[in-house]
């Protein structure tokens, strides 16, 4: 037993046959009754004293968008314990006015209702390519950042919570880039400056 998980308010006893030291910076994830993953965390250990200075998370993002119809924001934050040769960020957004075309997610066009941050740092030339190091990363991480759009109170509307895109780069290194979201062809339908 290395610790209490807790549903609607009640702990249950998870007997993993670990260790306490083995369950530390794990990733806990949430299924509906689906068997789709809804939510995750990443656990910081079990202490029965005060717990270690923790390392805050670097975050930046989007929220105002200059150019089209998208509203909403857009969150990206460091992933935790990654070194300078393996990092990235969780994409994390909460989109209105998306393209209700985008309903059963991305089509066959490029850029099919993705979310991408491009190596442009304003939104005039928002169609650039997809910021990412290529010398550490071999493919476009951005692929993996599309959106399904569903219908709520009468919106478009899109969300996703910690994404993993290995960019290769820290946050830090995306402050000033523009962030695109694009509609089911491809085309650009919002833009907005990483802040």
């Amino acid at each position: 037993d290395v610790g209490m998980m807790s549903a609607g308010g009640n702990g249950q006893p998870v007997d993993t046959g670990l260790d306490r030291s083995d369950v530390r910076a794990r990733t806990i994830v949430v299924y509906d009754f689906t068997g789709s993953p809804v939510a995750c965390a990443v656990t910081h250990g079990f202490y029965s004293g005060n717990p270690p200075e923790t390392q805050l998370l670097r975050s930046v993002g989007v929220k105002h968008f200059t150019r089209g119809p998208v509203g909403g924001s857009v969150t990206l934050a460091d992933k935790p314990g990654l070194t300078a040769s393996a990092s990235g960020v969780y994409l994390s957004f909460s989109l209105s006015n998306v393209d209700p075309a985008c309903s059963k997610g991305p089509g066959a066009a490029p850029l099919s209702c993705g979310v991408h941050l491009s190596t442009s740092k304003f939104c005039g030339a928002a169609t650039a390519q997809p910021l990412f190091d290529a010398s550490t990363v071999l493919t476009d991480p951005w692929r993996s950042a599309g959106y399904t759009s569903e219908q709520n109170h009468g919106k478009n509307v899109a969300e996703a919570n910690h994404v993993p895109i290995n960019t290769g780069m820290g946050v830090d290194s995306l402050v000033g880039h523009a962030l695109v979201v694009h509609d089911f062809h491809g085309r650009v339908m919002g833009c907005g400056v990483v802040a």
